[in-house]
């Protein structure tokens, strides 16, 4: 979730913030979803549920694909590496020190194991495969320089055959396992990589299609809207109709690469100064309010003081409840972010990136 802040793309600063509200919007609605069930929501409100999974089921894919456009450019990767893992491990360690003085009952050998090595057991999946990806993009980046755009074309595509398309043609995901289709498939983030590659190569042809990359995006959402309703009604099909939101489905690859590709076309339009401060603080706090609100001592307080007492899923009242939610906790987590652990992670960084500058000089001057 880092950017390139030598050719900062103002447009992707606002589809980052767009990214970080879907994000949080998909797993608040995941959570009221696991504690009432779906079976006891109202007609409206169970419609209105999968209306906001539609709409923000490619929040993971835009990360990776902004991500991966300013990675592009890039030949090393240490340093993005670091800044990550630093952010993650402080959220993780300040989790521990608040379950200490809150929860101290609930805390075990393996919570306080997993916070201390937050990657150890994939606690934060996006994460953990984002970090791999951040390490194999030089390798990555020597593939891509090496092969004419004609080439690059056709690997994504046949990446995309085999990551999103076969999957779903052989409607294996409504019969067996989804294990294709896992959410933290490597191979997925490595397709969103080359995709954003090809766009990068071919970005005067991408920003002449404007705004019928929004009309795609709106097409998609209803798309999978109505399959998810349709399939919901098929009593064989029943309870699967949720695989259509699979990371992995090619829907939602597609509808994320539309909506992307949307606001590539819209940065010759936009301008630094004219960029809201609240853009400029969720940009820089994205992943901590990623690594915030999935903590799972900071999700029972959200939980508790929100979902289980404003959220009613009987109701109309159930997506202002869902929203009213989603707004505080990206509030305040990108307060948290930007005024207190963003400058404590970037002094861990510097520490970290210190030490590794001493070490490589060690071994040099060992060479």
């Amino acid at each position: 979730m880092h950017q390139d802040t030598q050719k900062r793309n103002v447009a992707l600063d606002y589809l980052k913030t767009i990214a970080v509200v879907y994000v949080v919007i998909l797993h608040v609605n995941g959570y009221v979803a696991a504690f009432y069930q779906k079976e006891n929501y109202s007609v409206f409100a169970k419609y209105l549920y999968y209306l906001l999974e539609a709409t923000a089921i490619p929040s993971i894919h835009l990360f990776v694909l902004i991500g991966s456009y300013f990675m592009i450019s890039k030949t090393s990767s240490l340093k993005s590496f670091i800044r990550v893992y630093s952010q993650t491990w402080l959220i993780t360690i300040f989790g521990l020190l608040v379950a200490c003085f809150i929860v101290p009952k609930e805390l075990s050998i393996g919570g306080v194991f997993l916070s201390i090595f937050p990657f150890s057991q994939r606690a934060y999946w996006f994460v953990s495969t984002y970090l791999v990806l951040i390490l194999l993009s030089p390798f990555l980046n020597v593939v891509i320089s090496n092969v004419s755009n004609r080439e690059l074309c056709k690997l994504t595509g046949v990446l995309f055959v085999l990551t999103c398309v076969l999957p779903f043609i052989s409607l294996g995901v409504f019969v067996k396992s989804v294990s294709v289709w896992s959410k933290d498939s490597l191979l997925l983030f490595v397709l969103l990589y080359f995709m954003a590659a090809v766009i990068k190569k071919n970005e005067t042809l991408i920003e002449s299609f404007g705004k019928n990359w929004l009309f795609g995006y709106m097409i998609m959402v209803v798309l999978l809207f109505l399959a998810v309703l349709i399939l919901s009604k098929i009593k064989l099909l029943n309870g699967k109709e949720m695989y259509l939101f699979q990371y992995a489905s090619p829907l939602v690859v597609m509808e994320g690469l539309c909506l992307f590709n949307y606001f590539i076309s819209l940065n010759n339009s936009m301008k630094d100064k004219n960029r809201p401060s609240l853009v400029k603080w969720v940009c820089t706090a994205s992943l901590f309010v990623y690594l915030i609100h999935m903590h799972p001592v900071f999700k029972n307080l959200y939980t508790k003081y929100a979902i289980l007492s404003y959220i009613d899923v009987n109701s109309a009242f159930y997506i202002f409840g869902v929203l009213l939610t989603v707004i505080v906790v990206v509030l305040v987590s990108t307060f948290l972010g930007c005024c207190i652990f963003g400058p404590v992670s970037k002094r861990i960084e510097s520490v970290i990136w210190w030490a590794v500058n001493k070490a490589r000089l060690y071994l040099l001057s060992k060479v």
